[in-house]
């Protein structure tokens, strides 16, 4: 084998490692979701995504900080009934199902709960108090829950693999299938350069889906 191709399967073997390991940062720890943000769980006492949102615990409940603004709350159970109290004198109170806590009518207290404001070209996401409560039961029962999806990280393997193979190895992989039926089966130069474009395409395909982003 040819050193410029073992250099290349280094290259594309390297890139592939540093997606499954960042994926794996980025994914697979635990924490619960606020709205559209991911806290990280650091110990049992503080699940953060910056400083300015994170949720702490403490002997007297919750301080939340989402966007940079705070608020405390306290969860009470009976059995599958929680009752999350705001500093505000907001009361949530309802069943708890492992995802969301439902009201006694029947529906979500994350019902219309969340919106997007778009003020001077920005969106700001509103975080309700019904989310809110959502992620403090799952913290108060250590329901938690990972960012990620393993069936996502599959399909960018898969993608990035069969670019990989493309990229490599350009004729094996055009004339997969079908090289029974060719005498010498080989490309032309510009048939080699579009093999390995499209083999680049299905691998920043790949590393998207591994790695998610853009996507969660």
């Amino acid at each position: 084998m040819e050193r410029s191709k073992k250099i290349y399967i280094a290259a594309v073997t390297a890139v592939f490692a540093a997606a499954l390991i960042f994926s794996v940062w980025r994914n697979f720890r635990s924490g619960v979701f606020v709205g559209n943000d991911f806290l990280y769980k650091q110990s049992d006492a503080m699940y953060i995504k910056n400083d300015a949102n994170n949720i702490a615990a403490d002997e007297n409940g919750y301080t939340i900080i989402l966007n940079g603004k705070r608020q405390t709350a306290s969860v009470m159970w009976s059995k599958d009934r929680a009752s999350v109290t705001f500093d505000d004198g907001t009361v949530m109170e309802g069943h708890w199902d492992g995802q969301n806590l439902w009201r006694d009518d029947g529906m979500p207290f994350t019902y219309s709960d969340g919106f997007s404001v778009s003020v001077g070209g920005e969106e700001n996401y509103h975080i309700g108090k019904g989310t809110i409560s959502d992620a403090l039961c799952k913290i108060d029962r250590n329901e938690t829950e990972t960012r990620g999806s393993v069936w996502l990280v599959l399909v960018g393997v898969i993608l990035y693999l069969m670019g990989a193979f493309a990229f490599l190895f350009p004729n094996e992989s055009h004339f997969l299938l079908s090289s029974w039926a060719y005498k010498e089966p080989e490309l032309s130069d510009a048939g080699l350069f579009m093999e390995r474009l499209g083999g680049i395409a299905a691998m920043l395909a790949g590393i998207v889906f591994i790695i998610g982003i853009f996507i969660y």
